[in-house]
C-alpha cells in the first residue's frame, strides 16, 4: 500500500532534473482537439511540481511531422533532459532510433495516447499510458454489433492514413466484425477523411451508394461533419454511429443523438498520469 510521495521526491533531486514534453499537433476543429485537452492537465499538474525542483520544458508541434519531432528530441537532449514525453503520430524507423539512440544516452521516454510502435521493431518502454486502440476499435465493433442486432451493412471511416491510431481502430473494428457477425455487411475502409469538406463529400456518396447502411464507426477528427451530415441527410435514426476520442465535440453528438457511443479515455487524466510518471 505503500505511495511515493513525488513532491519530496523531486524535492531532494535539488533542481538537477528536467522533463521534455512534446505535445502532439492537432489537425482537427477546435471544440475536438485532443492534445489541447492533455495538454492543459499536464501544464495543471507540472505547476504543482515545479516549486519542487523539477523544470518541464514544453514543445507543441506545429506540423506533427516526424522530423519535427526528432528535431525537438534532439533539442531537449542537447538541454540536458532526463526524461521525454511523446506521442507517436508515424511508425518510422528513423524517428525510433533516434529514441533508442537517447535512451541509450540515459534518456527515458514515456510514450502517451499513441503509444503502440510497429511490431518488428526492439523499441521498449518502461511505461505505457493507458492508450490501446486495437482494444478500442474491437469494443466499438462489439457494440456496434449489438446496436444493429447483428446484421445489417456498416461503414468504416478513418482520418489521415498517416495517423496510424485511426488505422488501428477500424483496422481492428473490421477484423472482429468479419471475424464473429457472418450477417454483418462490411464495407471497403474509408480511409484519408480530411479535410472538412472532403469529410461531407464521403459521407454524401457513402449514404448515397448506400441507402440501407445501418451502421458506422467514425475514427478522423471531422467526426462532426460526418454526423452532421447523416442528419442532414434525414439517417439519423436509421444508421447507429460510433466515435473515438472523448471531446467536447464527441459529448454534444453524444447528448443530441447525433452519435450512440464514445469510445476513449479521460484525456484530461492522462496528462496528469503522463506527468507523474
Amino acid at each position: 500500500g505503500y505511495k511515493p510521495n513525488i513532491t519530496g521526491k523531486m524535492l531532494s533531486m535539488q533542481n538537477r532534473t528536467s522533463i521534455g514534453i512534446i505535445v502532439g499537433a492537432d489537425k482537427t476543429p477546435e471544440d475536438g482537439r485532443v492534445f489541447e485537452i492533455i495538454y492543459k492537465s499536464m501544464v495543471e499538474c507540472s505547476e504543482r511540481l515545479e516549486m519542487s525542483g523539477v523544470r518541464f520544458v514544453y514543445r507543441r508541434m506545429v506540423s506533427g511531422e516526424v522530423e519535427e519531432q526528432i528535431r525537438i528530441i534532439e533539442e531537449m537532449a542537447a538541454e540536458g533532459v532526463r526524461g521525454i514525453a511523446l506521442a507517436f503520430r508515424k511508425r518510422t524507423k528513423k524517428l525510433y532510433d533516434t529514441i533508442a539512440r537517447f535512451q541509450r544516452k540515459g534518456i527515458q521516454f514515456v510514450p502517451y495516447f499513441n503509444t503502440l510502435v510497429a511490431p518488428d521493431t526492439d523499441l521498449r518502454f518502461q511505461c505505457y499510458l493507458e492508450t490501446d486502440q486495437v482494444r478500442e476499435g474491437r469494443i466499438a465493433a462489439s457494440l456496434l454489433a449489438k446496436f444493429i442486432g447483428g446484421r445489417g451493412k456498416i461503414a468504416l471511416i478513418s482520418g489521415l492514413e498517416e495517423n496510424y491510431a485511426h488505422q488501428l481502430r477500424v483496422d481492428s473494428a473490421c477484423d472482429l466484425l468479419k471475424e464473429r457477425y457472418s450477417e454483418i455487411e462490411v464495407l471497403p475502409i474509408y480511409r484519408n477523411c480530411y479535410p472538412k469538406d472532403e469529410a461531407e463529400l464521403l459521407c454524401r456518396k457513402i449514404l448515397k451508394e448506400n441507402a440501407d447502411l445501418t451502421g458506422m464507426i467514425v475514427s478522423c477528427g471531422f467526426f462532426g461533419t460526418i454526423t452532421s451530415c447523416i442528419e442532414k441527410m434525414g439517417k439519423k435514426d436509421q444508421i447507429s454511429v460510433i466515435l473515438f476520442d472523448i471531446t467536447q465535440k464527441a459529448k454534444e453528438d453524444l447528448r443530441s443523438g447525433r452519435c450512440d457511443a464514445i469510445i476513449g479515455i479521460d484525456l484530461k487524466r492522462l496528462g496528469y498520469n503522463t506527468i507523474k510518471v
